[in-house]
């Protein structure tokens, strides 16, 4: 299984701001929902405030096995899969055959990224 991040960046090194991505551009989202999708079976992994963060018709993102991390272990979201920890996101997506697995994440799950 490939695994790969996707991170929305402005010049300034912000990831975002209120929950909000730095700009809205439709082909960004595009571009976006063909990397993620790709041309097979693929998982999305991302925190509790991204998955907050889509609106409600795209939660959870279609076509692609959702995994949402949070700390809160009684936390559920419908339509999606949770895993208190990252490694454990990784193992669902690739008990469910993903091809490719996307880490999603905004600047609270970076900053547990090693530098």
């Amino acid at each position: 299984m490939k695994i790969a991040m996707i991170v929305a960046m402005d010049e300034d090194g912000f990831i975002g701001r209120g929950n909000r991505l730095p700009w809205r551009l439709a082909s960004d989202m595009t571009r976006f929902k063909h990397l993620t999708k790709g041309d097979g079976f693929n998982s999305v992994i991302m925190g509790r405030k991204t998955w907050d963060s889509l609106p409600d018709s795209f939660r959870p993102l279609p076509e692609r096995v959702n995994i949402v991390m949070s700390r809160d272990t009684g936390w559920l979201a419908e339509g999606a899969e949770t895993a208190l920890y990252e490694g454990r996101a990784i193992e669902l997506a690739f008990a469910e055959g993903s091809e490719e697995c996307w880490i999603i994440r905004g600047s609270t799950g970076l900053r547990d990224v090693p530098q």
